[in-house]
């Protein structure tokens, strides 16, 4: 079963060994890294692109 996912651009506040902190424009939300399916840090090492799960984009509030 393929799962959807989506992409969103984020500023990186930090990180633990289990996940990393993201603000999104509104609130920092927290990402388990287990789930993020692409990451990709911009050339200023802050800005973030990651591709996580549909659901859990709709559970930290990313999406509505």
């Amino acid at each position: 079963m393929d799962v959807k996912t989506v992409e969103f651009c984020g500023e990186l506040q930090g990180e633990t060994d289990a996940c990393w902190f993201v603000y999104d424009g509104e609130s920092t939300v927290s990402i388990p890294k287990s789930q993020v399916k692409e990451l990709r840090v911009l050339e200023n090492r802050v800005d973030c692109i990651m591709r996580i799960p549909h659901w859990l984009a709709r559970d930290r509030g990313i999406l509505p």
